[in-house]
């Protein structure tokens, strides 16, 4: 889904280049209005080559821009079937369960 390397992958929500390309664009647009001491991981076009993200970079990718960028993405993509907000649904959940798992620490 995300580096559109699986040609065979029966994934419903798929991103194609041109979603893949806009949202790079969106990440590095609003990567100057993002204050520079609040994350760690830096706000660049991750599809342009996603083999040098950090683990930090894909914490923010996936906490910050897939909820926002990626999943309005997906859904202006399928057209608002009820299949694809199931799927947004369960990615939605998906996000905010490994919020919660980032929040906590060892001591």
């Amino acid at each position: 889904m995300v580096s559109n390397v699986f040609p065979n992958s029966t994934v419903p929500f798929g991103l194609t280049k041109d979603s893949m390309t806009k949202i790079g664009k969106a990440i590095v647009g609003s990567s100057s209005t993002i204050p520079s001491g609040v994350f760690e991981g830096d706000f660049r076009d991750m599809y342009a080559k996603y083999s040098d993200m950090r683990s930090v970079d894909w914490v923010v990718w996936f906490l910050f821009v897939l909820p926002t960028v990626v999943c309005d993405e997906i859904f202006d993509n399928s057209k608002g079937s009820d299949d694809t907000k199931e799927a947004i649904d369960a990615l939605a959940s998906l996000i905010k369960g490994y919020a919660i798992a980032m929040s906590y620490y060892i001591d």
